[in-house]
């Protein structure tokens, strides 16, 4: 392909209209329409931001090797793999060559800082912060640079993050004023409720809040989790996440607004001692289950139920939500036919009374 069919290619494979890329160009509208009709070529200042947002090398822009295009994306996963299977030296060598390579690429200056402070992991002091601080001169290039805006918004929030390590609270503030919404999820509200908490005790009511949603969304997370490794019947997998899920619950929080959660865990990890006929451990299990439902129960009808356990898009009316009901469908469904040897017993029976 020639420049004008590769920029028609990438513009159409990314889903971009003619206007958006001469917006993201400081261009007009027909300036790209002859690029991409053969009319004209792009100005050669143009072609290094023109293989950022397509993140491809201004040779493939050029036409020239084609058959061996690899893309940031490309760079990215393949790093991330070399990662995941415990090399990590692999990917910080991987991503800085095709950094270097590349200089004005943004997606992947952020993943060279990314992996930068991944690597620091286990390091002594000197190296450690000597990659800290070559991140964090790579994600400030992201944060001033990078077109798009959820990027940019994540390298604010590591350098937040960054400010903190140095006990520099006023710009780590200053870096999360500038995050907005950009970003899904708690971590950057979490980062900005920790920053504010070094020099404004009052905030401590705001963090404890974060704090307790941020181990509800691990509970919610666990539940999909431990229900993954149930339709694999790993019982020995979910014994264990179970107990690491208990541990952690049973830690946050002294009163009972974690018991529908805990009830759930412990349910499950009786239907995975009675798959391995470990009976007496089961039924400890599901008499502790019952307990922490009856309690939960009991909290939620005494106690105004948090915010945060439910997201405000659904309309939920949480003082019909009973532990005991959902313990009573899970203990008696057809997938816990484990549990068979249990339920011909009188203490199955006093287990359903005490539910009831």
């Amino acid at each position: 392909m020639n420049i004008h069919e590769t920029i028609f290619s990438l513009r159409r494979e990314r889903g971009y209209t003619q206007e958006r890329l001469a917006d993201m160009l400081g261009v007009s509208i027909a300036a790209v329409s002859k690029w991409e009709t053969c009319n004209a070529y792009p100005d050669i200042t143009l072609l290094p931001k023109l293989a950022e947002i397509f993140d491809c090398s201004v040779v493939y822009l050029l036409g020239y090797n084609t058959q061996i295009k690899k893309t940031a994306a490309d760079i990215v996963a393949e790093a991330n793999t070399y990662y995941h299977a415990g090399n990590a030296e692999k990917a910080l060598e991987l991503l800085a060559h095709a950094s270097k390579r590349y200089p004005a690429n943004t997606h992947l200056m952020f993943e060279l800082a990314r992996h930068k402070l991944l690597a620091t992991r286990g390091k002594g002091k000197n190296e450690r912060e000597l990659l800290e601080s070559e991140a964090f001169t790579l994600f400030s290039a992201v944060a001033e640079n990078d077109p798009v805006v959820a990027r940019k918004s994540w390298a604010m929030n590591y350098l937040a993050n960054l400010y903190c390590l140095r006990g520099d609270y006023e710009h780590a503030k200053t870096c999360c004023s500038q995050i907005g919404s950009n970003i899904p999820g708690l971590f950057p509200q979490l980062t900005q409720a920790a920053i504010i908490a070094q020099s404004d005790v009052s905030a401590k009511d705001n963090l404890k809040l974060l704090l307790d949603r941020t181990i509800y969304e691990f509970s919610q997370l666990f539940s999909w989790y431990a229900t993954v490794l149930y339709r694999t019947q790993d019982s020995d997998a979910v014994i264990s996440k179970c107990t690491w899920a208990i541990k952690i619950l049973s830690e946050a929080a002294t009163d009972s607004r974690f018991g529908a959660e805990l009830s759930a865990c412990y349910e499950l990890l009786a239907w995975a001692y009675a798959s391995q006929n470990a009976f007496d451990d089961a039924w400890c299990a599901l008499e502790t289950a019952r307990d922490h439902a009856v309690a939960f129960d009991h909290y939620a009808a005494n106690h105004d139920i948090p915010a945060y356990l439910v997201s405000a898009e659904f309309d939920v009316d949480l003082t019909q939500a009973s532990a005991k009901d959902d313990m009573v469908g899970a203990i008696t469904s057809a997938e816990r036919a484990v549990y068979a040897p249990l339920r011909e017993t009188a203490r199955w029976s006093d287990l359903l009374l005490s539910l009831a």
